[in-house]
């Protein structure tokens, strides 16, 4: 189950690199879904 969402989480991030190039942008959205994945 664990492993499974680590998956997930850094199938999301690479997809995040990829897709944003401001760094603090990338930073940004990057917390806001690890708190959304906790709150999950």
């Amino acid at each position: 189950m664990l492993e499974q969402a680590t998956n997930l989480l850094h199938k999301d991030y690479t997809k995040q690199i990829y897709q944003i190039i401001d760094l603090d942008k990338f930073e940004g959205v990057m917390m806001n879904q690890l708190l959304d994945h906790i709150s999950i």
